[in-house]
């Protein structure tokens, strides 16, 4: 394993676990300009990259689960997840009956709800993971007939109170048994959505929308920031955002520009926070903040 990606290698997504280790996604730079599907899984742990395999698949997003076991999960446009932690890597394909991204369109996100791995994407499609190779379609009922829809994120405060959001602004609430849409204030693609720990949902949507609320109440906000936000985190007690180049904090009004002491990141892509605290990962930077300082692993 290398001791640095970035020379000739990206970063799709990270997350963060236990004792400050980070789960990575890594497309080689040639490869990909060849348009070649392929995607390195690593884990960084105790200063050493591990393997988290070599996947013949162009990864999505990474997380990290704690049901059946504790594992990240490094997940693909396609549907296929690799596994990997508590002395097991494998792979799954999601499916349930017919109900699979190979038939219905690409993935966009996966999140890790009440501990309990979630994947979400296009023609409305969420699946949840309920234990090894079992796969659940929650929105077989969402299917649209016609027009192009599809979920961006998703995220949730229970398994019983989820939110995904996406394409032609919306956003959908799920209490376990049925799906309920919202007015979002906006038709723009909705970008990313987090169930924050004072107990509202945020989401951010292209040009500039910032949308805050829960249940049947919602507002929307524009925001007048010089980057478009593309990931949001929720970390001790602050809502994060980023752009493509800057890092921001929520100070209940506006998104303030973070402050970095010393060392920060030349780019950003997406937010996640685990165990361990912030990650910040761009294509060639990873960054993890225990909220005191930032350290760069790559």
């Amino acid at each position: 394993m290398p001791e640095h990606w970035t020379s000739d290698a990206s970063f799709v997504d990270a997350c963060v676990g236990l004792n400050r280790a980070v789960c990575v996604a890594v497309v080689d730079d040639e490869l990909a300009a060849k348009r070649v599907p392929f995607t390195k899984g690593a884990v960084f742990h105790q200063g050493a990259w591990l393997d988290a395999g070599a996947l013949k698949w162009n990864a999505v997003a990474v997380t990290r689960c704690q049901t059946p076991i504790p594992q990240y999960a490094i997940v693909s446009v396609a549907g296929q997840v690799q596994l990997v932690g508590g002395g097991d890597m494998h792979e799954e394909q999601v499916q349930d009956g017919d109900a699979s991204p190979l038939r219905n369109g690409m993935l966009r996100d996966a999140r890790a709800i009440a501990g309990v791995l979630h994947v979400c994407g296009m023609n409305r499609q969420v699946y949840r993971r309920e234990g090894r190779d079992q796969w659940r379609h929650l929105s077989s009922e969402l299917t649209p007939t016609s027009g192009v829809f599809g979920f961006e994120a998703m995220d949730g405060f229970a398994l019983d109170e989820l939110y995904a959001v996406g394409w032609e602004g919306e956003l959908w609430s799920f209490d376990g048994a049925r799906w309920m849409q919202h007015d979002a204030g906006t038709q723009a693609i909705l970008l990313d959505v987090v169930c924050a720990g004072d107990g509202q949902v945020y989401a951010i949507g292209r040009g500039g929308k910032l949308i805050i609320g829960r249940g049947a109440q919602w507002q929307t906000r524009d925001l007048e920031l010089p980057h478009e936000l593309s990931s949001l985190a929720w970390f001790r007690d602050r809502l994060y955002a980023c752009s493509s180049s800057e890092l921001y904090v929520w100070d209940g009004a506006r998104f303030q520009v973070h402050a970095f002491d010393g060392d920060r990141p030349r780019t950003l892509q997406y937010l996640s926070v685990g165990e361990s605290g912030l990650c910040a990962v761009g294509p060639k930077d990873l960054f993890l903040y225990d909220g005191a300082a930032w350290t760069r692993i790559d």
